[in-house]
């Protein structure tokens, strides 16, 4: 995350700051977070292909992936009862 803050404030932010007339450099947007998500729908009926996902996600962002799931994957019967 170091690499990515330092381009930012070093390539990113004075081409914001000119190209907006930004004087001031705690008026210019910050980045707090950064999200990643991947969808893999019907895989995950299949092990491998949703192991095979996590390792291409954790090559791309050097993290181990959570393995998060809604409750319609988890509970495919009781969706319709919470409605």
């Amino acid at each position: 995350m170091n690499r990515l803050k330092e381009k930012y404030e070093k390539e990113t932010m004075p081409v914001l700051a000119k190209e907006f007339g930004i004087d001031n450099k705690m008026a210019l947007p910050k980045i707090s977070k950064i999200v990643v998500n991947m969808g893999i729908g019907d895989t995950l009926k299949n092990k491998e292909l949703v192991e095979a996902s996590a390792k291409d996600l954790a090559a791309i962002t050097g993290q181990k992936p959570q393995k998060k799931f809604t409750p319609t994957q988890r509970f495919p019967r009781t969706f319709s009862k919470w409605f």
